[in-house]
């Protein structure tokens, strides 16, 4: 992402889900935290956004899209956020996720970045 935006716009995005991932924290959960994890959610929501249908390997086995990985990984996520005595934050996880995704839709609106994100995630192959 830092090569299509280019080095400031990169990180001023990385705090700013960071950050978000914090408030995520201060606000839905009670245990300290530290670590970077929500602005690395974050960059992997912008980068379903930006290239939805691009390969991934995971596990380096087996190839899946990329909206397809970081929708898995949010829910995941979200499911694992009810069990609170694991110790990872998956809050943050979901905010820096939650922060990235409405920031790239509202700041790259013009290119409809985001805009049908969840409309053609189930769409088929084909045309």
């Amino acid at each position: 992402m830092e090569r299509t935006w280019g080095t400031k716009e990169f990180l001023k995005y990385y705090f700013l889900t960071g950050i978000g991932a914090g408030i995520f924290i201060a606000l839905f959960s009670s245990y300290p935290t530290i670590g970077a994890s929500g602005a690395v959610y974050g960059v992997l929501a912008a980068f379903a956004l930006f290239f939805p249908d691009r390969y991934v390997y995971l596990y380096f086995l087996f190839p899946i899209k990329m909206k397809y990985l970081a929708l898995g990984l949010g829910l995941i996520e979200f499911l694992s956020s009810y069990r609170a005595a694991d110790g990872i934050a998956h809050v943050a996880h979901l905010g820096g996720m939650i922060i990235g995704f409405f920031y790239l839709r509202y700041k790259y609106r013009h290119w409809g970045i985001g805009q049908n994100f969840f409309k053609n995630l189930f769409r088929r192959w084909g045309p």
